[in-house]
């Protein structure tokens, strides 16, 4: 699948973030409405507390999308933006 093909498949996935390990009180913050280019992208958010637990949720509808490389990169960008 060419990279073009996997960034049309996170369409109206979520980015969460939540305080308890199990996200039952996840909070939508930011989600995606458009096609991703297909490079490394930063977004801003905004928000009025700060989370223990970020996570992407793939779309609800829709092929599998992995997660595991998203969280990689956001785990990435999360650590290096608090040092």
């Amino acid at each position: 699948m060419r990279i073009v093909d996997f960034s049309k498949l996170m369409i109206m996935g979520v980015f969460e973030g939540a305080n308890k390990a199990d996200f039952s009180d996840a909070t939508e913050l930011y989600k995606i409405t458009k096609t991703p280019e297909s490079k490394m992208q930063k977004i801003e958010i905004s928000a009025e507390k700060a989370y223990r637990y970020i996570r992407y949720r793939k779309p609800k509808k829709g092929p599998l999308v992995s997660q595991n490389f998203v969280y990689i990169n956001l785990m990435k960008s999360f650590y290096h933006s608090t040092l």
